[in-house]
């Protein structure tokens, strides 16, 4: 617990800003708080409903508790504050239903790596909800084990089960349904009969014999409270989504444009591959990553027989949600968080073998693969350091000197794992979160102030008299909500993600009828009496300057952020006198 606790806590209020998408959370919980409106979030003078409020209402009920002022109620801390808690609720989680899938032992073991791993240290630092579901996904795993499938199933953890779900899907639906929902349906269907077909007579006629074993999971549906549990969770995740849909126009084609064309690849023209999310499961292991093939093999291995069924339940989970994720054309490391408690569970056994159990391997083999520890460590240090040095030169430092204790800290217990001191061992590995916590993440917060051409941005409205009360358009996409949370510049869309979703049918492409209504709408703006100021490439307020008549002034651009010049940003406005000056802000 405490490990947990200062994973996901230590220092909590010492890193780096907030970016993009946390910001977007911050926000609307910033004026939640101002306006009383907990039911329809508002960012900035957008309507934030694309997604479910979970994040926001977190958000603004821990900035009432941590006591923001008036001038800054939501602050960094307070829009971390609820992904925090949740990454170490979600420890606890794991170590609950690991010691009933397992034992106890084991079940601290699954504890110790949750806590432990990159997936829970980073992202129970990020103000987005993506760590708030994957608790919620967790639980509902437990419950429904719990409630179902234990020794002695119960009523009161089945209702539970679905009331977790729903507060899931309040969190990032539509998602929980595949991840919890499907997953779960394969684990009765296809999972138990495998098993238990298996555990009857071998591996012959495996198929057949599973077969014979569904019909009796069909019959055990009563253990489920399936009718009244599946009432329970469409009250509980339907009112809010029913609520907007009543409330708020053209909400249904911002709904289908984000979640049919997210996971269709309408939303971006890069498609990554389909393999893209096992490396992030490995990155997402740190440190125990070594061990994670033996850990998703080890349902079939004969040494972990006697945890099968708890590792079938764990790797359904991570199987069919890894797979789903995997057939999605619009993907993001974040989106595979709510598998990582699976992962975990998957890998206790296999690190309780390890650093516990009985070990197979010779002790020469032992000492060889002790020994290739601080070389293979060394190297990747090494690489990664000249990369640092590309990319993060700021960091280049914190790398040097974080890179060093863990060298020093890994090499340690590969040493006393080789002297058979294990216990030891397992110690020393977790104890790079103190590196973490006490060395990179404030170094974050000293280094990482902001993206530099944003940054820039803001220096030139203030270089050229623009006031945060300007009306300050942003032409293309969307502005990074950053820049509103820590300067108080309100960049307004030129077009807000309700009109959007009924101009175009996805956001691979932009059609004519689109861009004539942004033409439409910048000369608008462009012939108001008060002043506006619009932020759109060089390139396209160069094209629109050849291709339309639409007059305007260049207040300023940058330069020196992007490789070519047309994609620079540029600020313009009303046409002014022919003497108005124009300037260019460097980098």
């Amino acid at each position: 617990m405490f490990l947990a606790a200062f994973a996901c806590l230590g220092l909590l209020g010492s890193g780096p800003r907030l970016g993009d998408h946390e910001s977007i959370n911050a926000l609307g919980a910033r004026q939640t708080l101002e306006s009383g409106d907990w039911l329809v979030p508002q960012v900035g003078e957008v309507t934030r409903v694309r997604k479910p409020p979970l994040g926001i209402w977190s958000i603004a009920a821990a900035s009432e508790l941590v006591n923001g002022s008036a001038d800054q109620p939501v602050t960094e801390l307070s829009a971390r504050l609820p992904s925090a808690v949740a990454g170490g609720l979600n420890v606890l989680a794991i170590w609950w239903l690991g010691t009933m899938l397992f034992g106890r032992r084991t079940g601290l073991v699954a504890g110790f790596i949750a806590a432990g791993c990159v997936g829970t240290i980073f992202f129970a630092r990020n103000a987005q909800v993506d760590m708030t579901m994957a608790l919620f996904t967790t639980l509902c795993y437990a419950c429904f084990w719990r409630g179902a499938m234990h020794e002695r199933p119960s009523r009161v953890f089945m209702i539970l089960f679905y009331v977790a779900l729903a507060c899931a899907m309040m969190a990032k639906a539509p998602l929980p349904l595949v991840t919890v929902g499907f997953a779960l349906a394969a684990y009765w269907f296809v999972t138990i009969p495998l098993v238990v077909s298996r555990d009857k007579g071998g591996r012959d006629r495996l198929i057949l014999r599973a077969m014979d074993e569904i019909w009796p999971q069909v019959r055990q549906l009563g253990r489920l409270w399936l009718i009244p549990g599946v009432v329970l969770f469409v009250i509980l995740a339907g009112a809010w989504p029913y609520y907007i849909y009543k409330n708020v126009d053209n909400v249904l084609p911002l709904w289908r444009l984000e979640y049919l064309s997210r996971y269709g690849g309408d939303l971006s023209k890069k498609s990554e591959p389909f393999y893209y999310y096992i490396p992030i499961a490995f990155g997402l292991a740190v440190p125990f990553m070594l061990s994670l093939p033996e850990a998703v093999a080890a349902t079939f291995l004969s040494r972990y027989r006697t945890q099968r069924a708890g590792l079938a339940f764990a790797l359904t989970w991570a199987i069919v949600g890894t797979a789903f994720l995997s057939t999605a054309s619009y993907k993001r490391p974040h989106y595979l968080l709510s598998m990582m408690p699976a992962y975990c569970l998957l890998l206790a056994p296999v690190l309780d073998r390890l650093f516990l159990g009985v070990l197979a391997a010779t002790p020469r083999t032992v000492k060889l693969a002790c020994a290739a520890v601080p070389i293979g460590l060394g190297a990747a240090l090494l690489i990664g350091a000249q990369v640092a040095a590309h990319q993060f030169p700021a960091l280049q430092t914190t790398f040097i000197v974080a890179g060093a204790c863990l060298w020093f800290l890994w090499t340690l217990a590969a040493v006393l794992f080789a002297l058979g001191a294990r216990v030891k061992a397992f110690a020393m590995l977790l104890s790079w979160v103190l590196v973490v916590v006490l060395v990179v993440w404030p170094a974050l917060g000293r280094h990482i102030t902001g993206e530099p051409q944003l940054n820039a941005l803001v220096k030139g409205f203030e270089d050229h008299g623009i006031g945060t009360d300007a009306r300050i358009y942003w032409v293309e996409g969307r502005p990074d909500s950053s820049i509103e949370f820590y300067t108080g510049y309100r960049l307004r869309r030129l077009i807000d993600e309700l009109e959007m979703a009924t101009l175009r049918t996805n956001r691979a492409e932009v059609g004519v009828d689109l861009l004539q209504e942004i033409a439409r709408r910048i000369e608008q703006k462009l012939t108001e009496p008060e002043p506006a100021y619009l932020v759109m490439s060089v390139g396209n307020f160069e094209l629109m300057q050849r291709e339309t008549t639409i007059q305007a002034r260049k207040v300023f651009e940058l330069s020196g952020f992007k490789e070519y010049p047309g994609e620079e940003l540029a600020v313009i406005s009303q046409p002014a006198p022919a003497s108005a000056p124009t300037t260019r802000a460097e980098h």
